[in-house]
């Protein structure tokens, strides 16, 4: 089994790249029949497989397929076939978040003046490019509202 460490520490290795939280990206590429061991951590963790076929206790993982994995415990991956597959993770929030298209904000009210600050182009650009991208014809609330592990 290969592993690399993208963002984040694990199994020894660290990334480069700078984060402002506890970031975690490790891409695997692994035979049939490997196993992989995760220790317990305070960390969210998931794992999305790429390529073939995982089990995760008594869970069968296919491509294209997320699984949440607990933060408190031992977690083994089994290799159902040679699989390539990534696990992300980092700190809990610190609460409630709100994510309408490219927007997430701990305030619902902050979205709304996003929304408008992107209408009217106020966000800045991107050096070179010159296309703006309209918002999404559904604008009315916000679509999805998630809670942070342990709030």
């Amino acid at each position: 089994m290969t592993a690399r460490v993208l963002i984040g520490s694990a199994f020894g290795l660290t990334s480069p790249v700078a984060t402002f939280a506890t970031t975690l990206h490790v891409d695997f590429e692994a035979s049939a029949d490997a196993t992989l061991m995760l220790p317990a951590t305070n960390l969210e963790r998931e794992i999305y497989c790429v390529s073939g076929r995982l089990q995760i206790g008594d869970a069968e993982i296919e491509p294209f397929q997320l699984a949440v994995l607990p933060m408190d415990q031992v977690v083994t991956i089994n290799n159902i076939s040679a699989a390539r597959f990534v696990l992300i993770g980092g700190e809990p929030l610190d609460g409630y978040r709100f994510m309408w298209w490219n927007f997430v904000s701990s305030r619902k009210e902050r979205i709304e003046q996003t929304k408008q600050d992107w209408l009217e182009q106020r966000m800045g650009s991107v050096a070179g490019e010159t296309e703006f991208i309209p918002l999404p014809e559904r604008q009315e609330g916000i679509s999805i509202g998630f809670l942070a592990s342990g709030s």
